[in-house]
Formats: structure tokens, sequence, C-alpha cells
């Protein structure tokens, strides 16, 4: 302003109007100038703010499209989380099951063997008892052998004393009519000498005595047999039988 107050003082006033004029215009052009330089640049930066908030939009856009994929994402990844876990817990479950199999086979397997050394404990016991069982068998066939060996003496024996009891009776009948004061028949005297005339003796007692042994030896046999099955069979056969 200074500076054109000095221009003015040395004018006139046609020029002083000319100069004015021409400051006016200078004035309104630039004034023009900077309003439309101020102009361009807002326009300029309204549009760079139109491109900033169009941008803006879509790296928001593609933001919540970027959220909504990672929701997705989640949502499957929890959905294989559970079907996982469900898997995991199945395939968990499966394998307990064949353990809690296996624990049981293992156990009945545990008890077969058990049963199996039981039954060869049985088996050897039946087997012992089978052997005694042949050997008491083998001393009653023995005692058997031995009666049988006998059993004719026996007979012979009844024989004899049946012999001896008709020759009592016979001696009897000879002896009744001489003690009763009469006389025997002579005729039955005749036939019990004729009758009893070869044997010299009966040989009762010798046939008596080996008989008595006989049976002495096996009554000691049968003694034994009997205390054999007391002491070793009767509990086990009640057993057994029960």
């Amino acid at each position: 302003m200074h500076n054109y107050s000095k221009i003015i003082k040395n004018l006139k006033s046609e020029e002083i109007d000319q100069e004015y004029e021409r400051i006016r215009s200078q004035s309104k052009n630039r004034s023009y100038s900077t309003k439309n330089s101020n102009y361009e640049s807002s326009k300029t930066s309204f549009q760079e703010n139109i491109s900033l908030k169009n941008q803006l939009y879509i790296l928001q856009e593609q933001l919540n499209n970027e959220k909504q994929r990672t929701n997705q994402l989640e949502s499957v990844i929890k959905k294989l989380k559970s079907s996982l876990f469900e898997q995991d817990k199945d395939l968990l479950s499966k394998c307990e099951q064949k353990i809690q199999v296996i624990i049981e086979k293992d156990q009945q397997i545990k008890q077969f063997q058990e049963q199996i050394k039981s039954l060869q404990a049985d088996k050897e016991h039946f087997q012992n008892t089978l052997s005694e069982f042949q050997e008491l068998e083998l001393t009653i066939n023995q005692l058997t052998s031995s009666y049988n060996s006998i059993a004719p003496n026996m007979l012979d024996q009844q024989s004899i004393l049946e012999q001896c009891l008709d020759y009592l009776n016979s001696l009897n009948k000879l002896i009744n009519p001489i003690l009763y004061g009469a006389s025997p028949q002579l005729q039955d005297l005749f036939k019990t000498k004729q009758k009893y005339k070869p044997r010299k003796k009966f040989q009762i007692t010798e046939l008596c005595e080996k008989n008595m042994n006989h049976i002495r030896e096996i009554e000691k046999q049968l003694v034994n047999i009997l205390e054999l099955i007391d002491q070793k069979f009767i509990n086990e056969l009640a057993q057994y039988i029960k």
C-alpha cells in the first residue's frame, strides 16, 4: 500500500484513474487468479479426498470381506475342531473298549491257564489214583486166586466133615443099643466097618490147618486193602459223589 501511495502522488488525475484501473484490474486478476488457484486447489483436494474416500471404502469393503472370510474360516476351524474332537473322542472310546476287551481276554487266558494247571494236577492225581486202583485190583486178583486155590480144599473139608458126621451117626446107632442093654445090629456094624475101613484117618486137622493159614493170609490182605481204602479213597470218593 505504501508503494501505491507514492505512485499515486506522482501521477495526474487521469493517470491516477488509469493507474487505479490498472491496479484494480491487476488486483481483480490477482484475486481471480487467487480464487481460481484456491478453487483448483480445493477441487484437487476434494478430488483427492474423494479418491481417498473411495480407496477407504474399497479398503473397508476389502476389510469387511476379509473379516467375513476370517469368520467363515474360524467357523470352519471350529467345526473341524469339533469334528476332530468327536472323532478323537470316538476313537478314544473305541481304543478304551478294545483295551478293556484285551484286559478281559488276558484275564480269561490267566483263568484258562489256572484251569489247565488244576486239570494237570487233577490228571496227575487221577493217574496216581488209577495206579493205586490197579495195584488194588492186582491184590484182589491175587486174593481171588488164593481163594480159588483153597476152595477145593474147603469142599474136601466139607465132604470129610459130612463123612465124619455120617460115621458118628453110624457109631451112634451101634453104641445106643449097647448103652440101653441091647445087642448091636451086626449088619450095621459090618456096613460101618466096610464103609470106613479104607480110610485110616480123615486128615481133618491137616486140612483145617492148611485152610486156616490161607484164610489168615486172606484176612491180612483184606485188612490191608480196607485200611488203604479208608486212608486214601473214601473221602475223595465221597467228594466226587457229591
